[in-house]
């Protein structure tokens, strides 16, 4: 029992499971995530706007520090951690509170032009009634 403990604490039995574990359920009621999903490898273009973003943001936080004072700086990061926790209960996940006092909605992004299909929008499935009202010309 205790061997079995310690492996949950450093999650040996997760990393043994590999392939094997599917699928991951989150606590809430959204879609399953794949475990290959998590630990693929990212596009080229998404992991080098990534590492820009990263420099970008550290940049802005000594820039800010420099000209209002530290406090500011860690005012600012400790409200970017503060909304950036806040999630949906059910749906898709959406950080759209965070990029706009990011400012990120100013800039091209690779998810404007990489298409995420988690993002598409979608069609309204067809059903009989939709199919009666285009025959008699109602829709």
């Amino acid at each position: 029992s205790a061997d079995l403990e310690m492996e949950d604490k450093f999650k040996i039995r997760e990393e043994l499971m590999g392939e094997f574990q599917s699928f991951k359920k989150p606590l809430t009621n959204a879609q399953p995530t794949s475990h290959h999903y998590d630990k693929k490898m990212k596009h080229p273009v998404e992991a080098a706007h990534e590492n820009i973003m990263m420099k970008k943001e550290q940049k802005k936080l000594k820039e800010i520090s420099v000209l209002y004072g530290t406090h500011m700086a860690m005012r600012i990061a400790s409200e970017r951690a503060i909304i950036g926790q806040g999630g949906r209960l059910v749906g898709k996940r959406s950080n759209h509170h965070l990029q706009m006092h990011m400012g990120l909605y100013d800039e091209f992004t690779p998810q404007d032009f990489l298409n995420d299909p988690y993002m598409a929008p979608e069609l309204p499935k067809a059903d009989p009634r939709m199919a009666l009202e285009k025959k008699f010309g109602v829709m």
